[in-house]
């Protein structure tokens, strides 16, 4: 009996668009009959305690939201590239990116993905971040596909750090996380002041009452606070999909393409 392929998407999300855009993954998996791990990657992931192994699939995924320009920083201390003891992920590996002798790491298949909602050129420095950190751990990426997600504004990061004291990369999920719940244990040292900071400093911009000018600006003409839409997730499905099947297609091991999928929505 043949095995049963299978693909893994590791996502961290802020806001949940990149997580729209996994689980748009996770249905081409479906549609050609693979099984499929979605694995968050935040704060509390930790693949040292709960491995996971590239060994087990025959596509990697990995997508993340753009801070600053970048993946989310969870993502390269999950996976062992900014921290000083990395996790092993591979099989009795010797080394984080060293796969072992019971693969050819030639069979396992590298995606990464994002979302934007500023300068496309963030889209690009994010996916060759991620790109990189997959090399690093021994993968060959052969996809890479971005589309718009609507962000949490640049100037409710940039208060909610000074208020709460954190750097600005990890400020953005407290601003998400304030607005879905501010009586969260984050924010327990928060007196009725700061309360009243954090209220005023993760409002849309456009609930303030001197906010004007918005027609001048980009995010409402492509409507990016709606993106990813309907529209955006089929590409990502219809992407994945042809990836699996050039690649995979009545075949027992990948062949290869004459080139690598570049999609930016």
């Amino acid at each position: 009996m043949a095995i049963k392929k299978k693909g893994l998407i590791m996502v961290a999300s802020v806001t949940g668009n990149t997580y729209r855009v996994a689980k748009a993954f996770g249905k081409a998996f479906e549609n050609v009959g693979w099984e499929y791990d979605l694995v968050k990657i935040d704060k509390n992931t930790n693949f040292k305690k709960d491995p996971v192994y590239f060994d087990d699939y025959d596509f990697v995924c990995l997508g993340s939201p753009i801070m600053a320009g970048l993946p989310a920083p969870a993502i390269g201390r999950v996976l062992g590239l900014t921290q000083p003891e990395p996790p092993r992920m591979w099989k009795g590996a010797m080394m984080p990116g060293m796969p072992s002798g019971d693969v050819d790491p030639n069979d396992v298949k590298g995606v990464v993905f994002a979302t934007y909602a500023g300068a496309i050129r963030e889209a690009y420095s994010t996916l060759a971040v991620e790109k990189q950190y997959l090399e690093c751990l021994g993968l060959k990426i052969v996809g890479e596909f971005s589309c718009p997600g609507g962000e949490i504004s640049h100037m409710a990061v940039d208060r909610v750090s000074a208020i709460m004291g954190v750097q600005v990369e990890n400020a953005a999920p407290l601003v998400q996380l304030y607005k879905e719940n501010p009586h969260a244990p984050e924010f327990a040292k928060l007196d009725e002041e700061g309360h009243k900071k954090m209220q005023e400093a993760v409002a849309d911009p456009r609930d303030m009452p001197d906010y004007e000018g918005m027609e001048h600006f980009i995010a409402p003409k492509y409507d990016l606070e709606n993106r990813p839409n309907d529209r955006d997730l089929l590409m990502a499905e219809y992407f994945m999909q042809n990836l699996i099947q050039d690649f995979f297609f009545n075949r027992k091991k990948p062949q290869e393409t004459y080139g690598e999928y570049l999609c930016i929505g």
